[in-house]
């Protein structure tokens, strides 16, 4: 937030039919919202991008993005997100994926992650 900059990251090779992707990624500490949530449909002739803002639902307050932060030399789980649905949701599903993340990237020290679901 604090640089105006945009940080795209691809989390599902395009074309790709699975839902649901595991990703890791090493970002610049900082303060981030969520903007926006792009994806291609698969088409005959190649594929239609689309993008979708992300804002919370309130009744009350005006609209209102997801927010998170990230500090330097640290670990994160940012939790499972769930864009499938109009209602965006994020859950805490750490201890589910734990043993995947150690296996997969050995040199991290995945117990060590902390949370920061986006709020």
């Amino acid at each position: 937030m604090e640089t105006n900059q945009i940080l795209t990251l691809r989390v599902k090779p395009t074309f790709q039919s699975k839902k649901e992707n595991i990703m890791c990624f090493e970002i610049p500490k900082g303060e981030y919202i969520i903007h926006s949530y792009w994806w291609t449909k698969s088409k005959w002739y190649g594929g239609k991008v689309h993008d979708e803002p992300i804002y919370k639902v309130s009744n009350s307050k005006p609209i209102e993005r997801f927010k998170f932060s990230i500090k330097e030399d640290k670990i994160y789980y940012l939790g499972t997100w769930d864009f499938d649905k109009s209602i965006v949701t994020f859950k805490n599903e750490k201890s589910k994926y734990d043993d995947f993340f150690k296996s997969k990237y050995k040199k991290l020290k995945i117990e060590n992650a902390e949370l920061a679901i986006p709020k």
